[in-house]
C-alpha cells in the first residue's frame, strides 16, 4: 500500500500507534502486567515507526487519548505526551497529530 500510495502521488496518515479506549485493546493486553506492557508498547512503536518513519505526513500517535487512558491508568498520567515525544524521536521530520471522533464529527 504504502508503495502504491507513493507511486501515485498519494499521502498516508500513520494512523494510530496506540488506541487509549480499553474496549480496541487486544485481550491479551489487558493481563499484561505495568512493566509487560511498557514493554510490549516500546517495541510495538519502535517496530511501526521505524518501518514507516519518512513515509506517512502524520502520526496519530495515541487514538482517542482525550476521552480514554487505558495507558495512562497502567503506565502512568505521561504515558501519551511520553509516546508523542518518543514518535517524534523517532520520526523527527514528520508532524504529530491528536485523532478524537468528535474533532472529525465536526468537519463533516
Amino acid at each position: 500500500m504504502v508503495e502504491f500510495s507513493q507511486k501515485h502521488g498519494i499521502s498516508i496518515r500513520g494512523h494510530k500507534i496506540f488506541w487509549d479506549d480499553p474496549i480496541y485493546q487486544p485481550y491479551w493486553v489487558h493481563s499484561l502486567s505495568p512493566d509487560e506492557l511498557g514493554k510490549a508498547a516500546a517495541k510495538r512503536i519502535n517496530s511501526v515507526v521505524s518501518k514507516y518513519r519518512r513515509k506517512v505526513i502524520g502520526w496519530d500517535v495515541m487514538n482517542e487519548n482525550m476521552h480514554f487512558n487505558f495507558f495512562e491508568d497502567k503506565l502512568g498520567k505521561t504515558a501519551s505526551a511520553d509516546y508523542y515525544k518518543i514518535t517524534q524521536q523517532l520520526d523527527p521530520q514528520t508532524t504529530m497529530l491528536n485523532c478524537e471522533i468528535e474533532q472529525s464529527i465536526r468537519f463533516y
